[in-house]
């Protein structure tokens, strides 16, 4: 915890304005992530997290949006079968439902408080879910053309 506060505070005085939480993993689920959220509320920076969305609940909904965090969330289906399998796990997308539910009913999004849903278009969730329903592509799937330098499969789109 003294070294991950530290990083934050030397960023800050290198002229770091916002800080963003992510890692290998889910970062809601690190045991001092409360801890690391008012530091960075209480030096006056911006900072946004990444999360799937699955371990919010309304007390850390509130937290978040009272600590002025920016949320983003990861979907990559809004057809619940796909977002499973390409999660690995039965439930992903009602949980991630759920958390994004929860965001809102805190008070999410407004002008000081965004709330975001940061998606991977891939080659399976391009083709099999990137429709509303009705036949006609999101309108994501059809500008998505980068190309991942390192896979070379279709690049994602952060929103």
């Amino acid at each position: 915890m003294e070294e991950l506060v530290a990083v934050i505070e030397q960023a800050r005085q290198l002229g770091a304005r916002r800080i963003i939480l992510l890692g290998g993993g889910e970062p809601l689920l690190f045991p001092a992530v409360k801890e690391i959220i008012r530091h960075i509320d209480a030096l006056g920076l911006s900072q946004a997290i990444f999360t799937n969305g699955i371990c919010l609940d309304k007390e850390l909904c509130r937290f978040l949006f009272d600590h002025r965090a920016t949320v983003a969330v990861k979907q990559n289906s809004f057809r619940a079968a796909v977002q499973d399998e390409l999660a690995g796990t039965t439930g992903a997308y009602a949980g991630i439902q759920r958390g994004l539910r929860l965001l809102m009913e805190s008070g999410y999004p407004d002008a000081d408080r965004p709330l975001c849903v940061q998606s991977v278009i891939c080659r399976p969730n391009r083709t099999r879910s990137w429709t509303c329903g009705c036949g006609r592509e999101n309108a994501a799937s059809r500008h998505t053309s980068r190309r991942s330098p390192n896979r070379g499969e279709p690049g994602g789109i952060r929103t």
